[in-house]
């Protein structure tokens, strides 16, 4: 009873044990850093961050109503400038412990520092890595569920892992090297540097030259390759190679540093090098094909009096064209079968009764791809594309330009397209339409087809003239 009254307290055995019991949680972030590991914790927000990071700049891609897989593979390369980013702060903070003005007390002491930087490294490429894959997964699974041509690119999705491990490797390294603050500035510019240097040399220096390094880049930006076109499996080799060899250049040269030995006897090391130097002289001087066409020719569904021409990967939005030509059609009747043509390679050339339509963004709406189709047909079926070859006298010529805009506008704006300017107010930079276009506006459906089909010889040929309007 005393001792109870003066503050002491008997511990029984239950006591002990639960004094003794621990979180799991704990147990894990103990047992990680005794052995030089990053903390779970920390690897799983890395994991997390990631997969944000690229689910956030694909879901656009999940709503539209496009379904191709060369779009999948040019966004899943491009989604990882923004990763790059992410990755590069993260292997500054990891590598910075392993710094020469950094002092590790414990157990950990127990492993060399190369040991501990290469379970770093491993740890941060297999968080990055399955986060990367976690982001991909709806996109893929979408793009898996609705394409109707092609197949997924293997290859250059490899290619993707293998240099998000080449940038763990470079942040890391960069990170133990330079140690101090600044590193978490100089870091993240490296990195980006080191992702779009292989595009801006290839659109700068080599423009023009006939050659072209960007089998040696990261990253080759605008939606390249897209529709038409897909990656050969030399590229992906190729890259997968190049990337994996880089990697382990870094990687040996950092334990190399870290713990104080000379890289230069690290034949492993000499023999990486080796690899990625030739590689990049290769790249230059005979590069490798980096895509190839995966058709010769275009799927086309003849329909009473038009032809719609696809690419076989945009088939499930044929039902969509279709009716909207037969819209326009509906509008502006012609005496010839059209021949609307997806513009999918760039030699294409448009010829007689032929309207080249935009190729829709992978990201595009179902709505702005009818207003694309309805803005590809509009310009054809009004003599505007006639109108930029005519051989008239110049008022004639601007006078016919003018009311041939009118009717493009006409066309559109019964379907909820919007209008065509003829210019630009000089003082106010508002647009400014044609006057004619309220003389075509006043009519209805129905009206405006007749008057279309009387004078649709005038308007195709660009000799339309005041006379052929309707009375005001």
């Amino acid at each position: 009873m005393r001792e109870k009254m003066l503050g002491f307290h008997d511990v029984s055995h239950t006591d002990t044990k639960a004094c003794r019991r621990k979180t799991w949680t704990a147990d894990i972030r103990r047992l990680s850093l005794m052995s030089g590991a990053l903390p779970v914790s920390s690897l799983a927000a890395l994991a997390l961050m990631v997969c944000t990071c690229m689910a956030a700049q694909t879901v656009m891609m999940i709503a539209a109503p496009v379904a191709r897989w060369a779009s999948v593979d040019a966004a899943m390369r491009e989604g990882l400038l923004l990763i790059g980013v992410v990755i590069a702060v993260f292997t500054t903070w990891a590598g910075r412990a392993l710094g020469r003005n950094c002092v590790v007390i414990g157990r950990v002491c127990g492993r060399g520092a190369d040991d501990i930087l290469l379970r770093r490294f491993t740890a941060t490429s297999a968080a990055v890595v399955s986060g990367y894959a976690a982001g991909c997964v709806p996109l893929l699974v979408r793009t898996a569920y609705r394409a109707t041509w092609g197949a997924p690119p293997v290859l250059a999705m490899m290619s993707d892992g293998m240099a998000l491990m080449m940038l763990c490797a470079f942040g890391m390294v960069l990170g133990a090297l330079i140690g101090c603050r600044w590193a978490y500035l100089v870091v993240p510019v490296a990195t980006l540097a080191l992702m779009i240097s292989p595009w801006a040399v290839t659109g700068s220096v080599l423009s023009g030259t006939g050659h072209s390094v960007l089998s040696l880049g990261v990253l080759w930006f605008h939606a390249f390759p897209d529709i038409g076109w897909v990656p050969t499996w030399q590229a992906g080799v190729f890259r997968c190679t190049l990337f994996a060899a880089a990697t382990l250049t870094m990687v040996r040269y950092s334990m190399a540093r870290v713990t104080g030995r000379s890289p230069h006897m690290d034949m492993t090391l000499w023999c990486s090098a080796g690899v990625c130097v030739a590689m990049m002289v290769s790249a230059l001087c005979w590069p490798v094909p980096l895509v190839r066409r995966d058709t010769d020719k275009l799927s086309c569904v003849r329909e009473p009096n038009f032809t719609v021409c696809l690419h076989p990967a945009d088939e499930p939005l044929r039902p969509s064209v279709t009716q909207t030509v037969q819209e326009v059609l509906r509008l502006a009747p012609q005496d010839k079968v059209l021949r609307i043509a997806e513009y999918v390679y760039a030699e294409q050339e448009p010829e007689t009764d032929m309207v080249l339509m935009s190729v829709p963004d992978a990201t595009s709406s179902r709505a702005s791809i009818e207003q694309a189709v309805i803005e590809n047909m509009g310009v054809v079926v009004s003599g505007s594309e006639m109108c930029l070859h005519s051989d008239a006298p110049s008022e004639e010529k601007i006078l016919a330009d003018e009311i041939a805009k009118a009717v493009d506008s006409s066309v559109r704006r019964r379907l909820d397209a919007g209008s065509v300017p003829i210019g630009v107010d000089e003082v106010t930079g508002d647009p400014v339409y044609s006057s004619y276009q309220p003389l075509l506006d006043r009519l209805n459906d129905e009206e405006f087809a007749q008057w279309y089909t009387t004078h649709r010889e005038a308007i195709l040929s660009c000799h339309v003239t005041e006379s052929d309007l309707p009375a005001a």
